[in-house]
């Protein structure tokens, strides 16, 4: 699990500071994710980000991710750097 949410979030830090879009970076995410189990969480929490959810709650309900007060803060922020999830590690 630990290296299951490790693998997200450098991979998501890494598409998100090159500009690409949240909900593509989680179909990719997804896909590479060499788990069915996570590859259905993160594919519910792009179909629920794309609902208007903010990215906490849906990451939050799959209880694989951990969604603390560090991710809710930089949700909605618009001078979040994601370069900043390596403190998520």
């Amino acid at each position: 699990k630990k290296v299951a949410v490790a693998k997200f979030t450098r991979t998501m830090s890494t598409m998100m500071s090159s500009g690409v879009p949240i909900l593509e970076g989680l179909a990719i995410v997804s896909k590479t994710a060499g788990n069915v189990i996570i590859e259905k969480a993160l594919m519910e929490t792009r179909r629920s980000i794309a609902e208007g959810k903010t990215i906490a709650e849906p990451l939050a309900e799959t209880d694989i991710f951990p969604a603390d007060d560090r991710c809710r803060r930089g949700d909605g922020s618009p001078g979040y750097d994601a370069g900043q999830d390596r403190r998520f590690l």
